[in-house]
C-alpha cells in the first residue's frame, strides 16, 4: 500500500510538473499590462523636447531678447528742435530754428555693445545648461520605464507560473491530496503578485506622464526599446568643469561682468552736444522796425559744439565699485559650483564602478544560477523530494535573481546618465 500511495504522489507531481511547464491559455489573462503610447526612441524624445518643452523656449526667448538688445547699443538722446522770434532784433541767433543733438564719447556705445553681446553669449550658455538638464531628466525617466516595464514583464512570467500553482492546489486539495491550506496559500502568492505587477504599472503610466510633461505633448508616448539594456558608457573618465555646460556658463557670466565694470567706468567719460542754428526772420512782423537789410544774403548763421565733463563723479564711482561687487559675487559662486560640481563628479564616479561591478556580476551569473535552480528545483519536484511551496519558493528565487540584474541595469544607467549631465554628454 504504502508503494503504492508512493507512485500515486509521484504521478500527480510529475502531471502538475508538465501542467506547469504547459503554454499559459489565453483565458488565464487577468491583468492587462498593455501601456498605450507611440513608441519614441530617445533621440526622438531629445528632438521633441527641443522644439516643445516650455524651459527651451523660454530660453530661446530669452536668447531672442539678448540679441534684440545689442540694437540698444547706440542709443541717442532726442534731438532737441527750438524755434525762437524775437521782434526787438534784427537776424541775430534769436530769431530761427535751432537743432541740438546731445552724445556720450564714442567708447561710452562700444563699451555698451561689447557689454550686450557679451550677456547675448551667457544667455546662450545659460540656454544650453537648461537644454542638458532637460536631456538627463528625459533620460531619466526614459530608462525608467524602461526598468518598470521589465520589471512588469518579470511578474508576468511569475503571475504564469502562480495561476498554475493555484489551479493545481486546488485541484490536489478537492482531490484529498493536500490541505486547504497549501491551496489558500497559493492563492495568496497569487493575488499578491497581481498586485505588484498592478503598482508597477502605476508607475509606468506615472512615468510615462512625466515624460509627457518633459515633452510637453499631449500624445502618450513610451519607449521604443522592447529590453531593458545597459547604457554604452564612454568617455566618461575624465571630468574639466571649466569645459563643462555649467562651466561654460560660469565663465560667460564673468565675462559680462567685465564688459559691465568697463561699461560703467565709460560714466567717467566726458559728452558732447551738437547745435545748429539756421535764420528765420518774419519780415511782416517788425513792430519796432529794425533794419534787417544786412541779413538779406543767407538763411544759415551758424553751429555750437559743447562738450560735458563729469565734475560730480561719486554716482559713477559708486556703480564702478557695485559692477565690481557683482564680478566678485559671481566669481566665487563660480568656485563654489566648481567645488560641488568636482565633488559630484567623484560620488557619481565611486557610484558607477559600484553599479558597474553589480551588473558585471549578475552578467556572469544570472543566466547560469537562473537555469540550475529552475533545473534542480524541477527534477526535485518531478521526483516527490519537494512541495509544491518549495517548487514555487524556487521559481520565486530565480525571478529573484532577474529582479536584481534589472535592478543592478537601473542603478548603472542611472549613474551613466549622472555622470553624462555633469560632463556635458548627454
Amino acid at each position: 500500500m504504502n508503494r503504492i500511495k508512493i507512485t500515486e504522489n509521484r504521478v500527480v507531481a510529475c502531471f502538475a510538473a508538465i501542467l506547469l511547464l504547459l503554454p499559459r491559455p489565453a483565458g488565464a489573462q487577468h491583468f492587462d499590462a498593455h501601456i498605450a503610447g507611440r513608441k519614441v526612441t530617445l533621440q526622438e524624445c531629445f528632438d521633441l523636447a527641443a522644439r516643445q518643452n516650455l524651459q527651451m523656449q523660454a530660453g530661446k526667448k530669452s536668447v531672442e531678447r539678448a540679441q534684440v538688445m545689442q540694437g540698444t547699443a547706440w542709443e541717442l538722446d532726442k534731438t532737441e528742435v527750438t524755434f525762437s522770434q524775437n521782434p526787438a532784433t534784427g537776424g541775430e541767433s534769436d530769431n530761427g530754428f535751432t537743432f541740438t543733438q546731445s552724445l556720450d564719447f564714442p567708447t561710452v556705445y562700444t563699451s555698451r555693445r561689447n557689454q550686450l553681446k557679451a550677456e547675448t553669449q551667457a544667455e546662450k550658455s545659460r540656454l544650453n545648461v537648461v537644454s542638458q538638464q532637460l536631456k538627463a531628466e528625459i533620460a531619466n525617466t526614459y530608462y525608467q520605464m524602461l526598468y518598470q516595464a521589465h520589471r512588469l514583464q518579470i511578474l508576468q512570467r511569475i503571475d504564469s507560473v502562480l495561476e498554475r500553482y493555484s489551479k493545481i492546489a486546488e485541484m490536489r486539495y478537492k482531490a484529498g491530496e493536500s490541505r486547504k491550506l497549501e491551496y489558500l496559500s497559493a492563492d495568496r502568492k497569487c493575488n499578491e503578485n497581481r498586485l505588484e505587477m498592478a503598482d508597477v504599472k502605476s508607475e509606468i503610466e506615472r512615468l510615462q506622464i512625466d515624460l509627457m510633461s518633459q515633452l510637453n505633448t499631449q500624445e502618450p508616448v513610451k519607449p521604443a526599446e522592447e529590453n531593458l539594456s545597459a547604457i554604452a558608457a564612454q568617455n566618461l573618465n575624465t571630468y574639466n568643469y571649466q569645459q563643462s555646460a555649467d562651466g561654460l556658463y560660469q565663465q560667460d557670466k564673468l565675462i559680462a561682468l567685465d564688459k559691465e565694470i568697463k561699461a560703467a567706468k565709460t560714466g567717467f567719460a566726458p559728452s558732447l552736444s551738437l547745435s545748429l542754428r539756421t535764420q528765420c526772420v518774419i519780415s511782416s512782423w517788425n513792430p519796432y522796425n529794425i533794419d534787417r537789410s544786412r541779413f538779406a544774403e543767407g538763411n544759415f548763421f551758424g553751429f555750437e559744439i559743447g562738450v560735458g565733463i563729469p565734475l560730480f563723479y561719486g554716482s559713477t564711482k559708486a556703480k564702478v565699485k557695485a559692477a565690481q561687487k557683482d564680478r566678485e559675487l559671481a566669481e566665487i559662486e563660480m568656485r563654489q559650483e566648481q567645488t560641488e560640481k568636482e565633488r559630484d563628479y567623484r560620488l557619481c564616479t565611486k557610484r558607477l564602478q559600484t553599479a558597474s561591478n553589480r551588473l558585471k556580476y549578475y552578467e556572469q551569473n544570472n543566466q547560469a544560477h537562473s537555469a540550475q535552480i529552475s533545473k534542480l528545483s524541477a527534477i526535485e519536484y518531478e521526483n516527490g523530494e519537494i512541495s509544491y511551496i518549495e517548487y514555487v519558493n524556487a521559481i520565486e528565487e530565480t525571478i529573484d535573481v532577474l529582479m536584481k540584474h534589472a535592478d543592478a541595469i537601473n542603478e548603472y544607467n542611472q549613474a551613466v546618465i549622472a555622470i553624462q549631465r555633469l560632463t556635458g554628454m548627454m
